[in-house]
This record gives C-alpha cells, sequence and structure tokens, in this order.
C-alpha cells in the first residue's frame, strides 16, 4: 500500500536556530510613570531630602527622582511589573544597597553625580564597624523621606537600637549629650579620620564644652594638669554611676584611691604628668614580670614575648587610670592592636574578612602578653583553626598531620598549615585565599 504523497524533506543536520534578537536597553520614563503605581512610596517625597535635591530639572534622566537610584524604568513598566526595577532595595543585599548609594554618596565612586553629593569617604567608611557588619544604608536611612538627614527616626533612638551597651542604667549619671539623645554632636556614622566614627579627636571634642580653665575645674580633678591630657583616660564619654559622675568604672587601684603620687611626681600645685620611674618599672613595682611575662610556661616551654611587653611599654595597651573595658585595655582590641599593626589594618578592609577580624575580636586567636606559639598565637595553627572550623582538613586539602603522616610543603620539611593557602584576617578572593585559586594551588601542584 503506497502512501498518498511524498514525505517533505528533512531539514540539514547543519540549520541552527537563529539567535532572540538582543532587548533594547532600558529607557528612562520619568518619575510620574512610577507615581501611577507606587502611590504609598511618593508620600513624602517632595518634602524629603532626596525628593528635593533630585526634582531639579537641570539634572541629568540618569540623576532624576526614581531612577536616579533604581534604575531606568521602561523595562519593569512595560511588563507592569513582571520584571523587576533594574535595583530594588527591599530585600536587596547590603553590598549591592551600598553600591547604589555610593554611585552619588562616595567619593571617588560618583558616577556623573555632583561632586558636592560624595561626601563618604571610602577609606575611613570601610573602618566602621558599620560597614564590616555588612549594614545596608537603609538600615538607618529611609530614602523616600524620614528625620533629618534621611534617617529612619531619631538619631536616639536609631543609634540605641544597635549600641544598647550605650543606653544608660537606671541611677546612672548621663553625658549631656548623651541625656539629650545627641550621639552626631560627637559622632559620624561614616567614619572619620579619628577612631570610633568621632567627628574630631578626643581633646578638641571634649574642650568644645569644657573649659580647663573653668572655676572649680582644677579642683575637680585634683591639680593635675588635664588641658593636654586624654580625656578617655579616666573618663567613660557616656554615663557611669552618679557618685563618681563619668569616671569609668574599671579603675586602677592607686587612682580609685587618689593617690596619684604612688606613680607621678607631686609638688605644691598637685600631682603633675612626670612619673617617678620608668614605666616598666614602675608597673613591675605590682605586676612582676614573673607573672605578666614570664620567660617559660609551666611545661617548661620558652615562652614568646608581645614587643611592648618585652619593652615594658604597659601603657600602649592599658589605661593607668579608668577604662570601660576589662583588664585595664585603653581601647576596644582591635584599636589598640592596630596601633603598631597598621598593615593588619589594611587587611581588615579588603572584600573578604575573617569573621574573628570583622568583630575586631584579635584575641580569640592571639595572645596579650607572651604563648608558646610563633605569632603568639592560643595554639598550635591546626588546632586553633579546627576550634571553629571543625571540618579543617577532613573534606578538604589535607593539613598537619594526615593518615599518621605530616603533610609537608612541597621543596621543604615545614608541615602544611592552614596559613600556608589562606591570608587568615582579610583578602580581595573568596575563602579569604591569598590569590585567585588555581593560580594559588600551582605554586605547589607544577602539573
Amino acid at each position: 500500500m503506497g502512501f498518498a504523497g511524498a514525505q517533505p524533506p528533512l531539514p540539514p543536520d547543519n540549520v541552527t536556530t537563529p539567535p532572540a534578537p538582543e532587548a533594547p536597553p532600558p529607557t528612562y520614563v520619568g518619575s510620574k510613570t512610577c507615581v501611577t503605581c507606587h502611590k504609598e512610596q511618593a508620600e513624602g517625597w517632595d518634602a524629603s531630602a532626596h525628593g528635593r535635591t533630585l526634582s531639579a530639572a537641570e539634572l541629568p534622566e540618569a540623576q532624576r527622582a526614581c531612577e536616579a537610584c533604581h534604575g531606568p524604568g521602561s523595562v519593569h513598566v512595560g511588563s507592569t511589573g513582571k520584571t523587576p526595577i533594574g535595583m530594588a532595595f527591599a530585600g536587596a543585599a547590603a553590598t549591592d544597597v551600598a553600591t547604589a548609594c555610593g554611585r552619588c554618596h562616595l567619593k571617588g565612586a560618583a558616577q556623573d553625580a555632583p561632586a558636592e553629593w560624595a561626601t563618604i569617604d571610602p577609606k575611613y567608611w570601610g573602618r566602621t564597624l558599620h560597614a564590616r557588619g555588612d549594614m545596608a544604608c537603609t538600615a538607618c536611612h529611609r530614602v523616600h523621606g524620614g528625620e533629618g538627614k534621611a534617617l529612619q527616626k531619631a538619631s536616639e533612638a536609631l543609634c540605641l537600637g544597635c549600641h544598647k551597651e550605650m543606653q544608660p542604667v537606671e541611677g546612672s549619671y548621663r553625658h549631656a549629650p548623651v541625656a539629650q539623645g545627641q550621639c552626631l554632636d560627637c559622632h559620624t556614622p561614616h567614619g572619620d579620620a579619628t577612631r570610633h566614627n568621632l567627628r574630631t579627636d578626643v581633646s578638641t571634642a571634649c574642650l568644645a564644652c569644657h573649659a580647663p580653665d573653668a572655676e572649680g575645674f582644677a579642683t575637680a580633678h585634683l591639680g593635675y594638669p588635664v588641658a593636654d591630657s586624654n580625656c578617655l583616660s579616666c573618663h567613660d564619654p557616656h554615663s557611669s554611676d552618679r557618685e563618681h559622675k563619668l569616671v569609668a568604672k574599671q579603675q586602677h587601684a592607686p587612682f580609685a584611691a587618689h593617690q596619684c603620687e604612688a606613680c607621678h611626681t607631686s609638688d605644691a600645685a598637685g600631682p603633675s604628668k612626670a612619673l617617678k620611674k620608668p614605666v616598666k618599672e614602675l608597673c613591675a613595682t605590682c605586676h612582676p614580670a614573673s607573672k605578666t611575662h614570664p620567660a617559660k610556661d609551666a611545661q617548661g616551654r620558652e615562652l614568646v614575648r608581645h614587643a611592648p611587653v618585652q619593652q615594658g611599654l604597659c601603657t600602649v595597651c592599658h589605661n593607668p587610670h579608668a577604662t570601660p573595658r576589662p583588664k585595664a585595655l585603653k581601647d576596644r582590641v582591635d584599636y589598640i592592636c592596630f596601633y603598631c599593626h597598621a598593615k593588619t589594618e589594611d587587611d581588615t578592609l579588603k572584600q573578604v574578612r575573617h569573621k574573628p577580624v570583622s568583630t575586631g575580636n584579635c584575641l580569640l586567636c592571639h595572645k596579650g602578653h607572651v604563648s608558646p606559639n610563633p605569632q603568639l598565637l592560643n595554639n598550635e595553627p591546626v588546632e586553633l583553626c579546627t576550634t571553629c572550623h571543625a571540618t579543617l582538613g577532613k573534606f578538604s586539602h589535607p593539613v598537619g598531620v594526615w593518615k599518621g603522616k605530616r603533610v609537608l610543603v612541597p621543596g621543604t620539611k615545614d608541615t602544611l598549615v592552614c596559613t600556608n593557602c589562606h591570608a587568615v584576617h582579610g583578602s580581595e578572593f573568596p575563602g579569604i585565599l591569598p590569590q585567585e585559586g588555581t593560580s594559588l594551588c600551582r605554586t605547589c601542584h607544577k602539573t
């Protein structure tokens, strides 16, 4: 039985489907189109800082109104909202939000925006815990309205929402700016050349309100010359118990007993800044080397000494008067360390950071005075890393001892440890690698 007609010829094997035509690039549609659907977001926009600035008719489309932040809206509008706008801030990653805001507000990153909009220095912003904590700009700022400087709420409530440790306890004595909720009188949340996001150095900030030659000032300070001193060597700038007003809670015993002459020379006018002995000898009077930095530990192991400890520079790290911090530390641990270890601070500003570095917890890995391990580590390198990384070396590259044998660095007799492949503090590459993964592997694996 034959077919009624001939079969159509099959297409040749080498025929390919033509590529889909490229979609035209999105274009700007103007804020009036946006408001058609987004009426709620438009409320308060005209009176907001962004609304007033971005409404100028002379601005290019890329810097005007809604699309200055969200990007051109033609594709989003044309899909009746099914295709997302280029930059949607709700639910976006903190880094994406920072990039979007940085296009106008970050010095050196502003793209065609007026120079006066770029007020944030990336060097100092990167130092702040706000940046290191991967906080989105929208955690503090309300782009479509808000309080002054487009804040989500008044600065006191906003700051204390996260900085609960600064919330004064019941019955405490509060520094006037704290009591009045004026956190931004002293601090700038985006960072500056000084530590702790301070707008100026400590002395300048304090002397703006407190005059050393005021009546009773010298008497209150027992005649000690405080005009050129660091006020934070005795005072907590936020709150303290009422008995001592703003004197910090952790007090060195001679200071607490008003025995300035135990360490300082004095004359008829009162104690001076001069010490009776060099710091190394003075501190050793009560804190002997056998306790603070012995030569050997209980197991008889030779101990590595921290350079300031070896040289007797106790006050590089410790406050001899009063401090709100434990162990009489004069500042945040990482800030103390960065005073000498500037290179490490540079590493903490890189894209990928070790978690202890991000939180400023140097002492999670290092000892402050002495250690039997190199770099003052708290333990042998591999054992130290497995404290947090329990599966280290079990399902990845072997390190330390593998199947009863030491894993050696090729060409040497050194044991391979985590730091042979990882930068530890910070890096521009995933996994805190010091370079791109493949090229790193080839430093040992030549084939």
